[in-house]
């Protein structure tokens, strides 16, 4: 019997070699956030918060008029975020007052916001990109620092006895992809952790990006796709080993 050639896994027809089981490296991703409220001045404060928690603005979209989300606040958002400079390793964002994770932090919050049902409230919509690298991997983790966010918000608006409260969308820009993170299942969501979901929201083909069905409209608006290049662009250099 014909012994395999070297470097192969199976034998016979297939032909499988070692490097097919290799998991390849995701590459580095940049970190963004939908930001939906009832006006712009709700919009300023809840990217003014996001900015603090996920670091500074790369990119952000001009407001687009957009029906409020069915998601309900901290619809999206992962848990313990960290992040990647151009030159250093990854490490979880902590509170440098507490010395706590954001994901510490923020865990009780994220059980605590029940989902509200859907509306026809017209409000704006805004997308906001990060500068710090980061990996898909921290999704989950960003989903619950957005939360720790909307609790922050949620403590000033009842001060002011506001109650629109700024609705929250992490996730990340892929060169070939964007993916937002909710808290909510659908079928065509994938589990990431408890309580936990993602799912993409836009492809980059021949023709430039796409959608699906469940994409958000403002996302496929001229602006929305415009705040998308921005952060494609940086995460392809990220690939090509920029700074």
């Amino acid at each position: 019997m014909d012994r395999p050639r070297r470097g192969r896994v199976g034998a016979g027809e297939f032909g499988y070699t070692r490097n097919m089981a290799r998991v390849r490296p995701h590459g580095s991703v940049r970190m963004c956030c939908g930001v939906w409220a009832a006006d712009e001045g709700l919009l300023g404060r809840a990217v003014q918060l996001l900015a603090r928690a996920f670091g500074e603005l790369l990119a952000r979209s001009s407001p687009i008029p957009a029906p409020r989300p069915d998601e309900g606040p901290g619809a999206a958002g992962p848990s313990g975020l960290a992040t990647e400079g151009p030159s250093g390793p990854t490490a979880p964002l902590i509170d440098p007052a507490s010395g706590e994770t954001a994901a510490a932090r923020a865990r009780e919050a994220v059980s605590r916001q029940p989902a509200p049902a859907p509306s026809t409230m017209m409000g704006m919509q805004e997308f906001v990109g990060f500068t710090p690298r980061a990996n898909p991997t921290q999704l989950a983790d960003a989903l619950v620092l957005a939360a720790a966010v909307e609790e922050r918000l949620i403590e000033q608006l009842l001060e002011l006895d506001a109650i629109d409260v700024p609705i929250l969308t992490p996730g990340y820009v892929h060169p070939t992809k964007v993916v937002l993170a909710y808290r909510a299942d659908r079928p065509q969501r994938v589990h990431l952790g408890a309580g936990a979901f993602a799912e993409s929201v836009l492809w980059y083909g021949p023709q430039g990006w796409c959608g699906h069905p469940w994409t958000p409209a403002a996302l496929l608006t001229h602006r929305g796709l415009h705040w998308v290049g921005r952060l494609r662009d940086a995460a392809l250099s990220d690939a090509k080993g920029g700074v």
